[in-house]
Protein backbone atom coordinates (compact mmCIF):
# COMPACT_ATOMS: atom_id res chain seq x y z
CA UNK A 1 0.00 0.00 0.00
CA UNK A 2 1.41 3.36 -1.01
CA UNK A 3 1.03 6.76 0.61
CA UNK A 4 -2.23 7.53 -1.22
CA UNK A 5 -3.80 4.35 0.14
CA UNK A 6 -2.83 5.27 3.70
CA UNK A 7 -4.26 8.76 3.27
CA UNK A 8 -7.52 7.26 1.97
CA UNK A 9 -7.79 4.92 4.95
CA UNK A 10 -7.05 7.75 7.37
CA UNK A 11 -9.68 9.97 5.76
CA UNK A 12 -12.31 7.20 5.89
CA UNK A 13 -11.57 6.37 9.53
CA UNK A 14 -11.65 10.00 10.69
CA UNK A 15 -14.98 10.70 8.94
CA UNK A 16 -16.72 7.40 9.82
CA UNK A 17 -16.77 6.20 6.20
CA UNK A 18 -16.55 2.70 4.79
CA UNK A 19 -14.65 1.70 1.66
CA UNK A 20 -17.34 -0.52 0.25
CA UNK A 21 -15.82 -1.88 -2.98
CA UNK A 22 -14.44 -5.01 -1.36
CA UNK A 23 -17.59 -5.89 0.62
CA UNK A 24 -19.29 -7.69 -2.28
CA UNK A 25 -18.22 -10.99 -3.79
CA UNK A 26 -17.32 -10.65 -7.47
CA UNK A 27 -14.71 -12.05 -9.77
CA UNK A 28 -11.43 -10.15 -10.01
CA UNK A 29 -12.26 -8.65 -13.42
CA UNK A 30 -15.33 -7.00 -11.88
CA UNK A 31 -13.20 -5.43 -9.12
CA UNK A 32 -10.33 -3.96 -11.12
CA UNK A 33 -11.22 -0.37 -11.98
CA UNK A 34 -8.14 0.60 -14.03
CA UNK A 35 -6.20 -0.99 -16.82
CA UNK A 36 -3.14 0.39 -18.57
CA UNK A 37 -3.40 1.30 -22.24
CA UNK A 38 -0.94 -1.44 -23.06
CA UNK A 39 -3.26 -3.94 -21.36
CA UNK A 40 -0.54 -5.26 -19.09
CA UNK A 41 -1.19 -3.73 -15.68
CA UNK A 42 -4.50 -3.55 -13.76
CA UNK A 43 -5.39 -2.21 -10.34
CA UNK A 44 -8.19 -0.98 -8.10
CA UNK A 45 -7.91 2.80 -8.09
CA UNK A 46 -11.55 3.95 -7.76
CA UNK A 47 -13.50 3.53 -4.55
CA UNK A 48 -16.89 4.22 -3.05
CA UNK A 49 -16.69 5.87 0.37
CA UNK A 50 -20.00 5.38 2.15
CA UNK A 51 -21.14 6.82 5.49
CA UNK A 52 -21.58 3.97 7.94
CA UNK A 53 -25.19 4.95 8.62
CA UNK A 54 -26.03 4.21 4.95
CA UNK A 55 -24.09 0.96 4.76
CA UNK A 56 -27.22 -1.19 4.50
CA UNK A 57 -28.55 0.93 1.63
CA UNK A 58 -25.85 -0.27 -0.79
CA UNK A 59 -26.81 -3.60 -2.30
CA UNK A 60 -24.01 -4.10 -4.83
CA UNK A 61 -20.87 -2.43 -6.23
CA UNK A 62 -19.13 -3.76 -9.31
CA UNK A 63 -17.19 -2.70 -12.40
CA UNK A 64 -19.00 -2.43 -15.75
CA UNK A 65 -16.33 -3.31 -18.29
CA UNK A 66 -18.51 -2.90 -21.38
CA UNK A 67 -19.27 0.80 -20.83
CA UNK A 68 -17.24 3.09 -23.13
CA UNK A 69 -16.03 5.91 -20.90
CA UNK A 70 -13.23 7.20 -23.14
CA UNK A 71 -10.75 6.55 -20.35
CA UNK A 72 -8.42 3.87 -19.08
CA UNK A 73 -10.71 3.59 -16.03
CA UNK A 74 -13.75 1.35 -16.04
CA UNK A 75 -17.20 2.49 -14.96
CA UNK A 76 -17.94 1.56 -11.33
CA UNK A 77 -21.64 1.00 -10.67
CA UNK A 78 -23.30 1.03 -7.25
CA UNK A 79 -26.83 -0.24 -6.65
CA UNK A 80 -28.43 1.78 -3.88
CA UNK A 81 -31.80 1.46 -2.17
CA UNK A 82 -32.34 4.20 0.37
CA UNK A 83 -34.28 3.36 3.52
CA UNK A 84 -35.46 6.63 4.95
CA UNK A 85 -37.50 6.99 8.09
CA UNK A 86 -41.01 8.20 7.48
CA UNK A 87 -41.73 11.46 9.22
CA UNK A 88 -44.53 11.05 11.71
CA UNK A 89 -47.25 13.63 11.49
CA UNK A 90 -48.55 14.86 14.78
CA UNK A 91 -52.23 14.14 14.77
CA UNK A 92 -54.42 16.87 16.16
CA UNK A 93 -57.22 15.47 18.25
CA UNK A 94 -60.49 16.98 17.11
CA UNK A 95 -63.18 17.19 19.75
CA UNK A 96 -66.56 15.95 18.61
CA UNK A 97 -69.66 17.51 20.08
CA UNK A 98 -72.94 15.83 20.87
CA UNK A 99 -75.22 17.22 18.15
CA UNK A 100 -78.10 15.08 19.33
CA UNK A 101 -78.78 17.74 21.97
CA UNK A 102 -80.20 19.91 19.19
CA UNK A 103 -82.99 17.39 18.69
CA UNK A 104 -84.65 18.95 21.73
CA UNK A 105 -86.86 21.80 20.39
CA UNK A 106 -86.08 24.06 23.35
CA UNK A 107 -82.33 23.58 23.03
CA UNK A 108 -82.47 24.04 19.27
CA UNK A 109 -84.45 27.27 19.58
CA UNK A 110 -81.95 28.73 22.06
CA UNK A 111 -79.08 27.72 19.79
CA UNK A 112 -80.69 29.40 16.77
CA UNK A 113 -81.35 32.61 18.71
CA UNK A 114 -77.80 32.89 20.02
CA UNK A 115 -76.33 32.07 16.62
CA UNK A 116 -78.49 34.74 14.98
CA UNK A 117 -77.48 37.35 17.57
CA UNK A 118 -73.78 36.60 17.12
CA UNK A 119 -73.99 36.78 13.33
CA UNK A 120 -75.70 40.18 13.43
CA UNK A 121 -72.84 41.87 15.31
CA UNK A 122 -70.11 40.57 13.02
CA UNK A 123 -68.16 42.95 10.82
CA UNK A 124 -68.73 42.89 7.08
CA UNK A 125 -66.38 40.25 5.58
CA UNK A 126 -63.98 41.27 2.83
CA UNK A 127 -64.35 38.10 0.79
CA UNK A 128 -66.00 34.69 0.75
CA UNK A 129 -63.13 33.01 2.60
CA UNK A 130 -63.35 35.44 5.50
CA UNK A 131 -67.13 35.02 5.63
CA UNK A 132 -66.80 31.24 5.78
CA UNK A 133 -64.20 31.50 8.54
CA UNK A 134 -66.39 33.83 10.59
CA UNK A 135 -69.39 31.55 10.20
CA UNK A 136 -67.36 28.51 11.30
CA UNK A 137 -65.96 30.31 14.36
CA UNK A 138 -69.33 31.61 15.50
CA UNK A 139 -71.03 28.25 15.00
CA UNK A 140 -68.31 26.51 17.01
CA UNK A 141 -68.62 29.00 19.86
CA UNK A 142 -72.38 28.55 20.01
CA UNK A 143 -72.07 24.78 19.87
CA UNK A 144 -69.69 24.80 22.83
CA UNK A 145 -72.57 26.07 24.97
CA UNK A 146 -75.36 23.75 23.86
CA UNK A 147 -73.48 20.69 22.55
CA UNK A 148 -71.02 19.24 25.08
CA UNK A 149 -67.94 17.38 23.94
CA UNK A 150 -68.66 13.71 23.36
CA UNK A 151 -66.63 11.28 25.39
CA UNK A 152 -64.83 8.80 23.18
CA UNK A 153 -66.43 5.38 23.45
CA UNK A 154 -65.48 2.02 22.08
CA UNK A 155 -69.01 0.77 22.75
CA UNK A 156 -71.67 3.24 21.68
CA UNK A 157 -74.44 1.48 23.57
CA UNK A 158 -73.04 2.37 26.99
CA UNK A 159 -75.18 5.12 28.53
CA UNK A 160 -73.89 8.23 30.27
CA UNK A 161 -75.27 6.92 33.57
CA UNK A 162 -73.15 3.79 33.29
CA UNK A 163 -70.09 5.85 32.37
CA UNK A 164 -70.60 7.99 35.45
CA UNK A 165 -70.90 4.91 37.64
CA UNK A 166 -67.74 3.49 36.11
CA UNK A 167 -65.84 6.69 36.90
CA UNK A 168 -67.19 6.59 40.45
CA UNK A 169 -66.16 2.95 40.77
CA UNK A 170 -62.66 3.90 39.67
CA UNK A 171 -62.39 6.45 42.48
CA UNK A 172 -63.39 3.89 45.13
CA UNK A 173 -60.86 1.32 43.92
CA UNK A 174 -58.06 2.59 46.16
CA UNK A 175 -60.13 4.05 49.01
CA UNK A 176 -63.10 1.78 49.75
CA UNK A 177 -62.84 -1.75 48.39
CA UNK A 178 -66.29 -2.74 49.72
CA UNK A 179 -68.00 0.13 47.95
CA UNK A 180 -65.94 -0.63 44.85
CA UNK A 181 -67.18 -4.22 44.72
CA UNK A 182 -70.79 -3.14 45.18
CA UNK A 183 -70.54 -0.68 42.29
CA UNK A 184 -68.74 -3.28 40.22
CA UNK A 185 -71.68 -5.68 40.43
CA UNK A 186 -74.17 -2.90 39.71
CA UNK A 187 -72.20 -1.73 36.67
CA UNK A 188 -71.94 -5.24 35.26
CA UNK A 189 -75.70 -5.77 35.53
CA UNK A 190 -76.40 -2.40 33.89
CA UNK A 191 -74.00 -3.09 31.02
CA UNK A 192 -75.59 -6.45 30.28
CA UNK A 193 -79.04 -4.89 30.27
CA UNK A 194 -77.98 -1.96 28.07
CA UNK A 195 -76.26 -4.25 25.60
CA UNK A 196 -79.37 -6.41 25.30
CA UNK A 197 -81.55 -3.32 24.78
CA UNK A 198 -79.17 -2.05 22.10
CA UNK A 199 -79.38 -5.33 20.17
CA UNK A 200 -83.18 -5.27 20.42
CA UNK A 201 -83.31 -1.68 19.16
CA UNK A 202 -81.04 -2.43 16.21
CA UNK A 203 -83.17 -5.41 15.22
CA UNK A 204 -86.46 -3.52 15.58
CA UNK A 205 -85.44 -0.31 13.77
CA UNK A 206 -84.62 -2.22 10.56
CA UNK A 207 -81.67 0.08 9.83
CA UNK A 208 -79.59 -2.29 7.76
CA UNK A 209 -76.43 -0.21 7.89
CA UNK A 210 -76.49 -0.15 11.68
CA UNK A 211 -77.48 -3.80 11.78
CA UNK A 212 -74.56 -4.95 9.62
CA UNK A 213 -72.13 -2.73 11.52
CA UNK A 214 -73.30 -4.30 14.77
CA UNK A 215 -72.96 -7.80 13.36
CA UNK A 216 -69.41 -7.08 12.17
CA UNK A 217 -68.53 -5.73 15.61
CA UNK A 218 -69.93 -8.80 17.35
CA UNK A 219 -68.33 -11.19 14.90
CA UNK A 220 -64.83 -9.80 15.37
CA UNK A 221 -62.11 -10.65 12.88
CA UNK A 222 -62.99 -12.29 9.61
CA UNK A 223 -62.53 -16.03 9.62
CA UNK A 224 -61.93 -17.95 6.44
CA UNK A 225 -64.35 -20.75 5.72
CA UNK A 226 -63.20 -23.80 3.81
CA UNK A 227 -65.62 -24.39 0.98
CA UNK A 228 -65.41 -28.18 0.81
CA UNK A 229 -67.94 -30.52 -0.71
CA UNK A 230 -69.38 -33.01 1.74
CA UNK A 231 -71.28 -36.22 1.27
CA UNK A 232 -74.69 -36.96 2.74
CA UNK A 233 -73.03 -38.62 5.73
CA UNK A 234 -70.92 -35.51 6.45
CA UNK A 235 -67.56 -36.80 5.13
CA UNK A 236 -65.49 -34.61 2.79
CA UNK A 237 -65.26 -35.59 -0.87
CA UNK A 238 -61.58 -36.35 -1.61
CA UNK A 239 -61.82 -37.85 -5.09
CA UNK A 240 -63.71 -36.98 -8.26
CA UNK A 241 -67.05 -38.69 -8.64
Amino acid sequence: MNDNGLRLLSFAASNNFMIDNSCFQHSLKHKLTWRSREGVDSAVLDYFLIPCRFRSSFQDIRVIRGADCGSDHYLVLAKVQLRLKKSERKSIALSRRDRTQLADPTCRQKFEIELKDRLQVLAEPLNADEAAEQLADVTTECASTFCPIMQKRTQTWISNVSLGMMNLRKKYKCTDIVRYRELHHVVRRRLKQEQKEDWDNVASEKEYRTLYRTLRRLRGHYKTVAECITKTNGDYVKTAV
